[in-house]
């Protein structure tokens, strides 16, 4: 085993001698080979939208959320390769996938190799960590060493592409911050790590924000826990389970692990409130909804849909009625992937056969004079009736879809957001 495979798997090498290309020389447990990353590699990753704010001394702040990063990231494979099932020959090769990346980074050794397919698979991996839930963590961390490929992720010496270190250095510092999953021992909470030493203070009535700083930042970041009576990430307010993890540059929104997440793969409204509405995509992400595009598989249907504006002059939409265009509407034919063949088009041509209603939401930059003046908003169950296969200007093809809202349900609360919730959603990004 390899110093790398040993940190990926979660080994130990104390000494390892250059035994062929793909061997790290190691010294006292020290990496002793640089290499130069390769350029071309980074390239193959396309950037992230970010949402950007200014420090007190105007140098950049950004802010992104780990999960729905990767979601949108693994979006594109799954249009090929439709949602797989994480069982463990898939995790093993996905683990496989990995260690032969790395290698190949790290040295500089064979970069051509490397294919746009292979980086994917680093994004499915990413993708499936975002899913393992809290009660499962320490079993499954153990058995797959999650935090040894985040680290070898994340590791700038790797010269893994920047938008798949974000993501991996995001998820350590949540789940450092959470002790990898493993709960401090009462007896010792007075002498614990400083993360037992938050989780004890979380609890208390003191106004004072409760600091953990996380082991696995190096830029000295620290998970900020709100005050209990905190009116917007305080337990009754929009951003309730929701913390801060903040460096010097880089503030990132997760998801309290102690909460237990909603399932947003199930069919109706999901416990939702015709209404509901959230400031940010983690929010609603935590409620039990995805937001991003569809959601769904091509064996069981489409669970729901986001309006977004994406398609303007293609979409139709009049509240009861929509014409709902899939992704890539804009796309030349020879960028056109987006056939009956991809899972989430599936997944709707799906619906209309199970007659299995899809929970439609909408944004802000939706196209019609009902959508929600700021955030996501929650409008309720539509059945999909139809579809037909279109071409844009530039020859690409792409499928519109006919959902008409059902009738038994409450009609879409076009009050939500409220004023004073228009108000709270415009002080999210003060923070606590």
């Amino acid at each position: 085993m390899s110093a790398l495979e040993a940190t990926i798997d979660g080994g130990t090498d104390k000494d390892v001698e250059m035994i062929d290309e793909d061997i790290v020389v190691i010294s006292g447990g020290e990496l002793k080979i640089d290499s130069k990353a390769d350029t071309k590699v980074k390239d193959q990753a396309t950037g992230f939208a970010i949402f950007a704010e200014q420090t007190q001394d105007s140098q950049p702040l950004t802010v992104f959320e780990p999960r729905e990063v990767v979601a949108e990231f693994v979006e594109e494979y799954l249009l090929k390769y439709e949602e797989p099932v994480f069982d463990n020959n898939l995790l093993l090769e996905l683990g496989r996938v990995l260690k032969l990346v790395a290698v190949r980074l790290k040295f500089n050794k064979e970069v051509e190799k490397i294919t746009k397919e292979d980086m994917d698979k680093i994004f499915l991996l990413l993708y499936w960590i975002a899913l393992v839930k809290k009660k499962e963590f320490v079993e499954v961390n153990k058995k797959y060493n999650i935090k040894g490929k985040l680290q070898a992720i994340g590791d700038p010496s790797y010269n893994f592409p920047k938008e798949h270190r974000q993501i991996a250095q995001a998820f350590s510092k949540e789940f450092e911050a959470e002790n990898w999953g493993i709960p401090p021992e009462p007896k010792r909470l007075i002498k614990a790590t400083r993360v037992a030493k938050c989780f004890h203070q979380r609890h208390s009535t003191s106004s004072e924000p409760n600091l953990v700083k996380s082991k696995a930042d190096k830029s000295e970041a620290v998970v900020k826990y709100p005050p209990k009576d905190h009116k917007i990430f305080g337990p009754h307010g929009c951003m309730h389970h929701i913390l801060i993890s903040q460096s010097e540059y880089t503030k990132t929104y997760i998801l309290d692990h102690e909460y237990t997440q909603k399932d947003f793969r199930n069919f109706g409204h999901n416990d939702l409130e015709v209404g509901a509405c959230w400031p940010m995509q983690v929010a609603a992400w935590r409620d039990g909804t995805r937001v991003g595009g569809i959601s769904g598989t091509a064996d069981r249907g489409c669970y729901s849909i986001v309006v977004s504006g994406a398609y303007r002059g293609l979409d139709r939409d009049t509240g009861d009625t929509l014409y709902y265009t899939t992704a890539n509407a804009h796309d030349g034919a020879e960028k056109n992937t987006n056939t009956k063949e991809n899972s989430f088009t599936k997944s709707l041509i799906l619906s209309i056969q199970t007659v299995k209603p899809v929970r439609v939401l909408r944004t802000s930059k939706c196209d019609w004079a009902g959508a929600p003046r700021i955030g996501i908003r929650y409008d309720g169950l539509y059945q999909v009736l139809s579809y037909k296969a279109s071409k844009s200007e530039e020859k690409g093809a792409y499928l519109i879809f006919q959902l008409k809202r059902l009738a038994d349900q409450n009609p879409i609360n076009k009050s939500r957001p409220t004023w004073d919730e228009e108000q709270q959603f415009e002080e999210v990004q003060q923070g606590y």
